[in-house]
């Protein structure tokens, strides 16, 4: 059970970084070509997906010192 939570979590960040990847892409493309408000709509979905890996990264930090 534990394992697969592990490959879930490693899963989950592999997808969120490419989200990410391909945000910050898309945000910068955004500003280059001066469209402002899809610009500022692309750093409101960074955050969030920058929240949720955070989220994902505190929980392992949390199992981790609970096991030691």
């Amino acid at each position: 059970m534990r394992h697969l939570q592990e490959e879930e979590r490693k899963t989950a960040l592999d997808t969120l970084n490419d989200m990410q990847y391909a945000a910050f892409e898309n945000c910068t493309r955004n500003y280059r070509n001066g469209r402002m408000e899809e610009f500022w709509n692309d750093i409101k979905n960074l955050d969030v997906l920058f929240m949720l890996s955070g989220n994902i990264l505190d929980e392992d930090l949390k199992d981790s010192t609970s096991e030691s």
